[in-house]
Order: structure tokens, then C-alpha cells, then sequence
């Protein structure tokens, strides 16, 4: 199967962003690359990250100056060597099979060129709050 680059924006998330991570390492499909760029936090996040990196498909970069969402998602797209991107954003979990949910679509359906999900309205504990769109 392919493999797939998780791009995961991070800028003052260390609440949340030990938990995302988490919600990577745990996938069911394990044929991919994570690659967080920090956008000059000013929290602990870049501590917190710092513990997953002796994982080697975690890829972890630091922004010099603030760059905003947008030009850090630019800067992760042509850092990843795979042509199936999706996003992850460092104050959000997927559950388990997630990334093989999303294999499959693309595997079974060649002309596709975008899945989406459903999403979850959580509270800090995870607990889900209501079902999104």
C-alpha cells in the first residue's frame, strides 16, 4: 500500500498536541510520514514534541519567524515526499483506523482526488461533545 504524509501544523497546542501524536503512532496502517512544523510557539509545545522524535517517520521543523496556518501548510506540502497528503492538526485526534479508512477510499476509488471525514467536537478530555459534519 501507499504511503501517506500527515501534515501537522502546530503553534501553542502543547495542551493537546502529545495526544494527537499519540492518535498517529496508534494507527492500524503504519505506512506513513508525520511531519509537524512549529510556527514559533511561545508554550511548551516544541518540549512536548521533542519526546516523540526518536520515531523515524516523525519529521519535526521549526518555523524562524511566525509564518501563519496557511504558509506553514505550503511549507509541509513540499516537505513531503508522498502524493497523498492529509491533514492532522496538532489539536485534533483520529481514532485508530483513520488512515486505513482513508487508504482504502483512494485504493478503491483511482480518479478520487479528496476524502473527507467526519469530525467530532471534543472537549479537553476527549470526550466527544457532539458529531460534526
Amino acid at each position: 500500500m501507499p504511503k501517506i504524509s500527515i501534515l501537522m501544523a502546530n503553534y501553542n497546542n502543547a495542551l493537546y498536541i502529545e495526544e494527537s501524536i499519540k492518535s498517529i503512532l496508534e494507527q492500524e496502517y503504519k505506512d506513513w510520514e508525520l511531519i509537524i512544523v512549529d510556527d514559533c510557539s511561545i508554550d511548551n509545545s516544541v518540549e512536548k514534541i521533542s519526546k516523540n522524535l526518536g520515531e523515524d517517520r516523525i519529521r519535526f521543523y521549526k518555523n524562524e519567524l511566525n509564518q501563519g496556518y496557511i504558509a506553514t501548510l505550503k511549507k509541509m506540502i513540499s516537505l513531503s515526499s508522498t502524493n497523498i497528503l492529509t491533514i492532522v492538526d496538532s489539536d485534533d485526534a483520529i481514532n485508530k483506523n483513520a488512515l486505513k479508512t482513508l487508504m482504502k477510499v483512494f485504493l478503491d476509488n483511482p480518479s478520487v482526488g479528496l476524502v473527507y471525514s467526519q469530525n467530532w467536537h471534543c472537549d479537553e478530555n476527549l470526550k466527544i461533545l457532539k458529531k460534526g459534519y
